[in-house]
């Protein structure tokens, strides 16, 4: 079997290599499956001899072999014709040191975000970085609070935009724009500021959780099984796990808060008026929203029961919101 690695967590494996024996004819097999799967842009401008080229640098040492098609990691533990031992083609691609590494350091930003925990120049990368240090620190302070609320948002906003991707009857352009919008209308009725910190108390409270019970978890890699002799063959899926490496006190962390967090009383489930009321907040007009803006408190926290007596604060977004416009119609902003 050959593997091409998309990136850490997804592997496309080519095969079988039939005898159990590697032929270049398998390569060469292996090659147009690939290309013409996964590929198609690049596969269409490679020349007519692009694929023996390929089956000759994987079977020569002293070429480059670890590449497939478009600059994509490649790997394999392969026997070839007139050979007695196996040789190891590329790198692994479901086990790397590499990956590893690159995973656990994603892996302690989520975590550092997922414990509200503000980045310093501890959580720098620990490297034997040649550049300028000190313009790399100072620059990693200027923009990680940036970055880390763009994680959030990813999280809050855009996860009905990442279903959507999923989904072959999801219309994902529509659900993008949708996601934007929200994004807009929420700064613009709140302020940047305001709609920044109710999207971090909504992480906490809707997110952070799910992603650190993830972060206790070995490592899922998803893989694609490919049958580069027959064409009309579905593919085949599985998963394959990994163990998470060096994150023994941020594991610790997470477990601490999942504990506290089940220990906390849940929520008595509502009663009366219930269920969602209608279109989204984006597609409000803006007289409208304005008009919101002025009636309605910005801090919101998101009971979506009509009441006769003073309403309490109410939340702009993964909850219902009542606001005091008559015949308007809203919903959750996070669909």
């Amino acid at each position: 079997m050959l593997h091409v690695a998309a990136d850490a967590t997804r592997v496309i494996e080519l095969g079988p290599i039939r005898g159990g024996e590697l032929r270049d004819a398998d390569l060469v097999a292996a090659y147009h499956a690939f290309g013409s799967r996964f590929d198609p842009g690049v596969y269409a401008q490679r020349g007519a001899t692009a694929a023996e080229d390929f089956a000759y640098r994987v079977l020569n040492p002293g070429w480059c072999d670890g590449i497939l098609m478009g600059g994509l990691d490649m790997g394999g533990i392969l026997k070839p014709a007139g050979e007695t031992g196996w040789r190891v083609v590329g790198r692994d691609c479901i086990d790397h040191r590499l990956d590893a590494e690159i995973s656990t350091a994603l892996d302690k930003n989520r975590g550092r975000v997922v414990l509200d925990l503000a980045w310093t120049r501890a959580d720098a990368p620990q490297d034997a970085w040649a550049g300028d240090k000190d313009m790399r620190l100072e620059n990693l302070e200027k923009v990680m609070q940036h970055a880390d609320n763009a994680f959030r948002i990813r999280e809050v906003v855009f996860a009905r935009f990442r279903a959507a991707l999923a989904d072959d009857d999801a219309d994902a352009n529509a659900v993008l724009e949708s996601c934007w919008d929200t994004l807009k209308q929420g700064c613009e009725t709140m302020g940047p500021e305001r709609f920044m910190a109710h999207i971090r108390e909504v992480f906490q409270a809707k997110h952070a959780d799910a992603i650190a019970r993830e972060l206790l978890r070995p490592r899922e890699v998803s893989i694609i099984s490919v049958n580069i002799h027959d064409d009309d063959a579905e593919p085949e899926r599985r998963v394959a796990y990994v163990e998470r490496r060096g994150l023994d006190d941020l594991r610790r962390a997470l477990a601490a808060r999942l504990a506290t967090r089940e220990a906390q009383p849940r929520d008595l489930p509502s009663s009366g008026v219930e269920g969602l009321l209608g279109a989204k907040l984006a597609d409000l007009p803006s007289e409208l929203l304005a008009s919101v803006t002025e009636a309605v408190d910005q801090k919101l926290d998101g009971d979506a029961r009509p009441r006769m007596r003073p309403q309490p604060p109410q939340r702009a977004f993964d909850n219902d919101l009542v606001l005091p416009v008559w015949k308007s119609k809203i919903t959750n902003l996070t669909g």
